[in-house]
């Protein structure tokens, strides 16, 4: 082995592979942004034997047996890059795929429906299908066709559920946008954040640098909530190639909650709750109240039955013991248009991956992680 520069690289003895400029150009590419870490890989090992490093030496350097850099220096002879760009160039079927590529890359950036398949969004399995009843080649290996996925600029994520009750996305905006009017109307601040003129002119009053208008105004964004003592299990980071068991309570315990994310801060007022159901809610907005006296009091939230209730708004309205809230109802089934939702996000994910002995605890860290946060979501941004 020779020695250049202080350390072992190459191996005269050795078969040196001759690239292209267009070949060197196209490997420097895959090594950069091939979507497969293999890709990426043999392209690296490929452009190290085209400038004379050893095979032991190579496969040293990518984390590959030996056996294996030679493998892929057999099939790079075969097929060039596109034994790169399936990761499986010995095989016939690739082959014969490669030169309809750019056919199956176009398939990919339509919806599958456009091809005569019955489905929503593509998979491997329908991808497999297509390729096989057009081209008449199947592939043993999942690999490749999550490659093409990738290369057609797709990622494997779950789609978000809305409900077909749902308004179309341009009537829900515009509901959002009078929201946005209504709050800043009494708040005396623009959505942008500047005062209003005659706000400031009724209420002699400056408002602060971060938009908070009227000192006698508050907006919160509310939602109920419910917890159990059994953990909440969510991905995690643990050992390769273990499987991993936690053992949970089934006893049946759980605790319902208010909470009240204030747009001045992020900080959240949390209520315990009974039962989700018009007096209780009438109670944990009369608490809210008793909390923050001389205070109009703005409350946006969704359209549970028990938020538009005849009972509520009985007392609603001047010299009844609700006088100072007023309630603002965001559109229909749209849970993402309230910042509520992303708290209690946070919230379960704080308890999940543990089951503590007591319901009590389980209870405890959950409303310790909601009292003692600021959270960034808001209503108006």
């Amino acid at each position: 082995m020779r020695v250049r520069n202080g350390g072992p690289v190459y191996n005269p003895s050795m078969t040196v592979i001759v690239l292209t400029d267009e070949e060197r150009d196209a490997l420097r590419a895959h090594r950069e942004n091939a979507p497969h870490k293999l890709m990426r890989r043999m392209a690296e090992a490929i452009l190290m034997l085209s400038r004379g490093a050893s095979r032991r030496f190579v496969a040293e350097f990518v984390g590959r047996f030996v056996g294996t850099v030679g493998r892929w220096v057999g099939k790079w002879r075969r097929s060039g890059l596109d034994s790169i760009r399936t990761g499986h160039a010995g095989n016939r079927n690739a082959c014969l795929l490669t030169g309809e590529q750019e056919e199956v890359l176009e398939a990919l950036s339509r919806p599958p429906s456009e091809q005569g398949l019955d489905v929503e969004f593509w998979s491997v399995p329908d991808l497999a299908g297509w390729i096989h009843g057009r081209f008449d080649v199947r592939r043993a290996s999942d690999a490749y066709y999550r490659c093409l996925l990738h290369m057609a600029g797709l990622s494997f994520h779950l789609p978000e559920s809305v409900d077909r009750r749902r308004a179309p996305e341009e009537e829900i905006e515009a509901r959002m946008a009078k929201i946005r009017d209504e709050i800043a109307g009494i708040t005396g601040k623009k959505p942008d954040g500047k005062e209003e003129d005659r706000g400031r002119r009724e209420t002699g009053k400056r408002a602060d640098d971060e938009g908070k208008g009227r000192e006698d105004v508050i907006v919160v964004s509310a939602d109920e909530v419910g917890i159990e003592h059994e953990a909440v299990l969510r991905r995690a980071w643990y050992a390769k190639n273990t499987k991993v068991k936690l053992r949970v309570d089934r006893e049946r315990k759980s605790q319902k909650y208010i909470g009240f994310l204030h747009e001045s801060d992020g900080s959240v007022d949390l209520m315990r709750l009974d039962w989700q159901n018009t007096s209780n809610i009438v109670k944990a907005l009369t608490d809210l109240t008793l909390k923050y006296p001389d205070k109009t009091i703005v409350v946006v939230w969704d359209n549970a039955g028990w938020h538009k209730s005849k009972k509520l708004r009985e007392h609603l309205g001047k010299g009844n013991i609700l006088e100072r809230i007023h309630l603002i109802n965001l559109p229909p089934y749209s849970p993402n248009k309230n910042p509520i939702e992303r708290v209690w996000g946070e919230g379960k994910k704080s308890i999940s991956n543990r089951q503590r002995a007591h319901f009590e605890d389980t209870r405890n860290a959950f409303e310790t992680f909601i009292r003692s946060n600021k959270f960034p979501y808001r209503l108006t941004k």
